[in-house]
């Protein structure tokens, strides 16, 4: 937990009690940001993730017609794109890719990075659509804002989440 301000704490005065509930409202694929090339993108200016573990996850329906489109980007982070049909996901000079559904249903993708291991996987769902080997304890600040969008993607992306974790395939597909 992050607070926005310095907390004061005195056991012997002090309470500080952390509930969370879910809503269990049904995920609501027509609640989403459209995207439809170069002219649209949305910008997460200041991204809260610093060197170690971290993961990116979201719900994505495709419609690219182009072969290759940009869907996140960072100068000097990470890079998620898609390249002839496969989804590339690019952190810390290692790359993981694969073929995902093409079937304009929205898809849930998990891209996690362990850095004690140095592991890169991508998820689709409840698998794993491959992973890759990076360099471990990578040391990187992502000062530099988060792009979604732009260049040639044309799609659907909803529920976009930063973690500062690794997730596991069960982690992922419980999201």
């Amino acid at each position: 937990i992050r607070f926005n301000e310095p907390i004061s704490y005195n056991s012997a005065i002090s309470k500080i009690e952390i509930t969370g509930a879910t809503n269990q409202l049904p995920i609501n694929n027509q609640v989403s940001l459209r995207f439809s090339g170069q002219d649209n993108t949305a910008v997460i200016s200041n991204p809260y993730i610093k060197t170690g573990d971290f993961a990116l996850e979201f719900w994505m329906n495709n419609n690219t017609q182009s072969a290759n489109a940009n869907i996140i980007t960072q100068a000097q982070g990470l890079s998620i794109r898609l390249e002839n049909g496969e989804l590339v996901f690019e952190f810390g000079q290692a790359i993981a890719r694969g073929f995902i559904a093409n079937d304009d249903l929205f898809h849930h993708y998990s891209f996690s990075y362990e850095a004690a291991t140095g592991a890169l996987v991508i998820y689709e769902d409840d698998s794993v659509v491959d992973s890759a080997s990076a360099p471990i304890d990578i040391v990187y600040d992502f000062a530099n804002a988060i792009t979604i969008g732009g260049n040639t993607f044309v799609g659907n992306i909803h529920d976009l989440r930063l973690w500062s974790k690794s997730l596991s395939l069960s982690d992922a597909y419980a999201n």
